[in-house]
Formats: C-alpha cells, sequence, structure tokens
C-alpha cells in the first residue's frame, strides 16, 4: 500500500556538489530532476513535519538517488542515502543504502538485480554489511509465463550460511490482467496456502477492488477489500481500505489524489474513519512544478514573487521575464479553483495590486501562472 506523504515538489536542472554532505561525496550526477517531499501528520491541532526526502533524475527520468532526513529540534538531520546504477539499457542493476555515522556516510546495504534474456527482472539479492561484515540476507526469484506475466514469486532468506525459503506467490492472469494471487509460507518442508488476493475490474477494464482471503479452519474467509475509484479522465482518484463485519464491510482507511490543471498530483491525502467520520491526519501537497524541459535558463523563464506571504486579506503579485498575457489561478487543498483572473500583458514584467483574498479562509493555497503554455506554482499563506 502506498505510504502517502506531504509533499513539496521543486523540479530543476541542476549538478549535485561532489563534496557535499546531504548529498554525495564521490558520486556527480548531471541534468537532474529533484523531487523533494516532506511528510507532515495531525498533531491534535496543527500539521507536524518530521520527515524529509529528496530525489534525484536523470536526463532519462531515472531514479539516480535518494536522501531523508528527520526533524530533531527544529534542525533536519541526515538519516539515509541511496544510490540507484543502472546498466546500458536503463534497467537498475544495483542499489546501495548508505546510514550516517559520525556525520558521515557508511554502506551497510545493497541489492544487485539480474534480468533475463528479455530484459525481466529474475533474480534480486540483498547483502547486509553488520560488524563490519557482508553478508547475504534475502533473495527473490521471479518466473514469467509466455506472455511475459509474473506467474510466480520466491523470497528466501540466508539463515545459517544457506538460503531457506521464507514464502511463495502464486499469480494468475485472465486476458493479460492479474486475477488472482496466492500467498503460501513454508512449514516443516511444506507449503501452506496463508492469504489470497481476487482482483476485479469495471467495465473500462479499470482495476475495481482487490478482496484478500485468509485460510482459516479450511476455508477462505473475507480479510479486507480495497476500492478504487477513478475520475472521468480514469484518473485513480481515491483508495478505501475496508474490514469485512456481520452485514458487509466498514470503512477503515482511504487514500485520496487530487490532480492540478495538467494532470499532476497536486494533493494526497490520507484519511481514517472514527465511529464512522472521516477525518483526514496525513497530507501530501506538491507546492511547484518545474519540468526540466521547460527550463532553458534562468533568462528566458518567467518567474513571479508573492508579497506579503503570508497575508491577511490583499496580495500583490510580481511576475518577470514574460512577453505575453498570463492567466492566475488560485487553488485550495481540495485542488479547487478559488480565484481565476487573465492579465493583459505586453510588456517583460508586470505588477498586480491588492489582490482582495478576504473571502478565503486561513490555511494553505496555490497560486498557479501560466504564460505561453509554461505553469509555475507557488505557496500561498492565508492567516489572519
Amino acid at each position: 500500500m502506498k505510504n502517502i506523504r506531504f509533499i513539496l515538489l521543486l523540479f530543476l536542472t541542476t549538478v549535485l556538489n561532489i563534496y557535499n554532505p546531504l548529498l554525495s561525496r564521490d558520486y556527480q550526477i548531471e541534468s537532474l530532476k529533484e523531487v523533494v517531499w516532506l511528510e507532515q501528520e495531525w498533531a491534535l491541532d496543527h500539521w507536524r513535519t518530521y520527515f524529509k526526502e529528496k530525489s534525484y533524475y536523470d536526463e532519462d527520468n531515472k531514479l539516480v538517488l535518494e536522501i531523508t532526513q528527520i526533524l530533531v529540534n527544529d534542525e533536519w538531520e541526515d538519516n539515509k542515502k541511496i544510490i540507484y546504477y543502472y546498466d546500458t539499457n536503463n534497467r537498475l542493476t544495483k542499489k546501495e543504502s548508505y546510514s550516517v555515522n559520525e556525520e558521515n556516510w557508511e554502506l551497510n546495504d545493497s541489492i544487485i538485480y539480474i534480468y533475463n534474456i528479455k530484459g525481466k527482472l529474475i533474480e534480486n539479492i540483498q547483502r547486509l554489511k553488520i560488524e563490519n561484515t557482508w553478508t547475504d540476507y534475502l533473495k527473490y526469484n521471479y518466473f514469467y509465463d509466455e506472455y511475459d506475466n509474473d506467474t510466480l514469486e520466491i523470497k528466501w532468506k540466508y539463515i545459517d550460511d544457506k538460503w531457506e525459503y521464507f514464502y511463495m506467490i502464486k499469480k494468475f492472469w485472465e486476458k493479460n490482467k492479474k486475477s488472482q494471487t496466492i500467498l503460501y509460507m513454508i512449514s516443516d518442508n511444506e507449503w501452506l496456502q496463508k492469504t489470497k488476493n481476487v482482483y476485479t475490474y469495471n467495465n473500462l477494464e479499470l482495476l475495481d477492488n482487490i478482496i484478500t482471503y485468509a485460510w482459516i479452519n479450511y476455508d477462505w474467509m473475507y480479510s479486507s477489500r480495497l476500492l478504487y475509484l477513478y475520475d472521468e479522465k480514469h484518473r485513480q482518484i481515491e483508495q478505501i481500505y475496508q474490514l469485512p463485519t456481520d452485514t458487509g464491510w466498514e470503512n477503515q482507511q482511504s487514500y485520496a489524489t487530487i490532480y492540478d490543471a495538467e494532470g499532476n498530483e497536486a494533493v494526497l491525502i490520507t484519511y481514517q474513519w472514527r465511529n464512522g467520520v472521516k477525518e483526514g491526519f496525513q497530507r501530501s501537497i506538491r507546492e511547484s512544478y518545474l519540468s526540466v524541459n521547460d527550463i532553458t535558463s534562468e533568462k528566458n523563464f518567467f518567474d513571479f514573487e508573492i508579497f506579503p506571504n503570508p497575508t491577511k486579506e490583499y496580495i500583490n503579485l510580481f511576475i518577470s521575464n514574460i512577453t505575453n498575457d498570463v492567466k492566475i489561478c488560485i487553488y485550495n487543498l481540495l485542488g479547487q479553483k478559488v480565484y481565476n483572473i487573465t492579465k493583459d500583458n505586453s510588456t517583460s514584467y508586470l505588477i498586480i495590486n491588492n489582490i482582495d483574498l478576504s473571502k478565503l479562509e486561513n490555511g494553505i493555497y496555490f497560486i498557479q501562472i501560466e504564460h505561453n503554455g509554461k505553469y509555475l506554482t507557488k505557496r500561498l499563506i492565508i492567516d489572519k
């Protein structure tokens, strides 16, 4: 299940400093997109930020580096770093994980990936560094049918200097769509079925729900259900996790996605039901978006400033490096448009004074400006 996080995205072209301790002391990457995630949780009466993750992508949009930090006494402290390696066919071949040891990055986890002649993943092996000694830890094997659908996954654990079975998942397909999976655990050298997932699809062949069963007293019993909801553009907007009751299913949690005008994920919210009431307790927000292809130089890419920010009722905008009309939209956290205006322009900059936002409630909003088919979004805080 996808971990929903408070998201703060900033895409840009950059070069990482080879000696920057937050990134990599021996690893240089050029032409990257940077994605910054901030995770928040609801703490009684406010959102508390506690986790940050920075992801870096190369010019082929491959993930090459991740840095995670945790917030300690209002200061960000390094926590983990992951470096991804690829072959000439852009296939992931190795993943190295580092932790912080006395302010230095120390390699302590490595996974290698092996492919068949068709380029399908058939094995990955994880090794751990324990007390300065490397040892095998986990291994996965994958098998496919003649249509390249994955039909079997086997997980092994390295115990007492040998590989031992841990679990096995059989996967069944109908018309190239997954229809069922069965999880088996090893016990006394015998495979015993434990859980089963059944997949159903709607008339548009989009995943409709996944029902999980548990094998209890020689019968399959309902365990949980995951419902998928879509918008009119067939984009997934919500997953609802349910547990069985005597009369049907009861909502437990949901994971909602809200998209911006360009179809990018803008807001992710995790809800839970308490006494039948749906409450948000974790959220994710994309603050800004700059695609690599949009950026040619700082001089020919437009920008704008908001002041004051935070504000009580009015804001002013200064928009620079423009050559044409601009469209200004303001969205709330639910992705709803609360302000919309188009301004004519024939100069290189535009100043818009006293935009009245007095009717908006306190909270976080997003100002998006469109110019010549390009978009730039920044965060606005209203605090009356």
